[in-house]
């Protein structure tokens, strides 16, 4: 049985020389795979203001709404999308490096249900009550285009 599986092992290996000899990219691809790392490295997208940079979504609503509705949600808009793209972001990295923990019992066995959160995710909070994200559905403002401006 051994001499059996120096004739199969020398037979693959054989084969294997024959191919990186016909099929020199073989060679290249399997010293490639040798390595701990490659030397490609690309460049990581950066986050823009998405309100700017989307024109269709202000083109719809340049169309779809009154021009007096648009004039008004337009500079919170704006200034919403910058802050997104630069402190609301960095925020959202921290949040999902540091998620939400639920202590459900004390050292003593006692049941205390505490739910401890990073100081980020006590920021996003406040952010969301400064901007009013949930006291826009009740303001009469824009009647019924204030769901819209929650939207975009």
């Amino acid at each position: 049985m051994l001499p059996r599986m120096n004739t199969i092992t020398r037979s693959l290996n054989q084969v294997f020389q024959y191919a990186h000899g016909v099929f020199p990219v073989l060679n290249r691809c399997y010293h490639f795979q040798k390595l701990k790392t490659g030397g490609f490295s690309q460049v990581p997208p950066t986050l823009q203001n998405q309100y700017d940079s989307d024109w269709f979504l202000q083109l719809w609503l340049q169309t779809n709404l009154p021009k007096e509705v648009v004039d008004s949600i337009d500079p919170d808009l704006q200034r919403f999308g910058k802050e997104v793209a630069t402190s609301i972001y960095d925020l959202h990295l921290q949040c999902e490096a540091e998620p939400p923990r639920l202590e459900q019992y004390d050292s003593w066995g006692k049941r205390v249900d505490k739910l401890h959160t990073s100081p980020a995710w006590k920021a996003q909070k406040s952010i969301s009550a400064k901007e009013g994200l949930i006291a826009i559905a009740y303001e009469r403002q824009f009647h019924e285009f204030r769901l819209l401006k929650i939207i975009v």
